[in-house]
This record gives C-alpha cells, structure tokens and sequence, in this order.
C-alpha cells in the first residue's frame, strides 16, 4: 500500500494553496481517499502524479526573429500617398521645392 499524504503535505508537494488543491479535489480533478473513521482527506504519490500529468501543457514555441531589436519603420508623410509624390516631384522639377 503506498504511503498517504494529508492534504498540507500535498499542497506543499503540488505548490498550490490548500484552497486551490480543495478545488481540485471537488471538481474530480484529482483522486484522493477518505477514511470515515477520522474524516481526513490523504492522497497517493500517484494521484498527485496523475493530477500533474492532467494539468501541465506543452508551452508554445517562441518565434525566432532574424535580430533582437525590435524593427521599426520609418514613415515620410512626403510620399505617404502617390499623390503627394506627384505632387513634390512636380515642386522639385519645377525648382520650386529648393
């Protein structure tokens, strides 16, 4: 028979709050086994292993950038539209634009 653990230690093991391991413990997500004798709530090392395993995920890999500097565009309002490009092309041909 494996060892039981009382609800504090498996906190401590799990590093959760007795409130959140409660939680746990009511909403199925984790075994445990009650003795009517005392009441006390005990797990097993494999229960906490099996709650581990059900509520750890694969985290998501990170995109890897050419550089570590974040890359910023420069923006000219004097070309922002086709039209003011006509428009300053026009003023420099013209010599106006000097």
């Amino acid at each position: 028979m494996e060892k039981l653990i009382t609800r504090k230690e498996a906190a401590k093991i799990l590093g959760i709050s007795l409130a959140t391991l409660d939680e746990a413990r009511n909403s199925g997500l984790i075994s445990y086994n009650q003795y009517v004798s005392d009441g006390c709530v005990y797990f097993t090392h494999t229960g906490l292993q099996e709650y581990i395993a059900k509520s750890t995920h694969r985290a998501k890999p990170i995109e890897k950038r050419e550089t570590y500097r974040n890359v910023r565009f420069h923006f000219t309002p004097n070309v922002a539209r086709k039209e003011d490009a006509t428009y300053y092309k026009q003023q420099a041909d013209s010599g106006l634009g000097k």
